[in-house]
């Protein structure tokens, strides 16, 4: 959060241990954004607070063999 309130305010965020809101740095999942469906089931959440997919960045296993049943859509998904 600080990384996001200084880069808000001009300030040079080189050095930190942290990176701005938006902007990508190189975690594998950061390169999901363009595939994230929007939230179903958790109207409490603001739908621009983002969303979900079932698509792991390349090398990342999916094991859904241990979901149950009656669960939150997109988990079920």
């Amino acid at each position: 959060m600080a990384a996001a309130a200084l880069a808000h305010l001009g300030v040079s965020t080189a050095g930190l241990d942290g990176v701005p809101l938006g902007i990508l740095d190189g975690d594998p999942f950061g390169g999901r954004r363009a595939q994230l469906r929007t939230r179903c089931d958790e109207t409490a959440v603001p739908a621009a607070a983002g969303g979900f997919t079932h698509t792991p960045p390349a090398g990342w296993p999916v094991d859904n063999s241990r979901m149950g049943s009656g669960c939150i859509t997109w988990w079920a998904e």
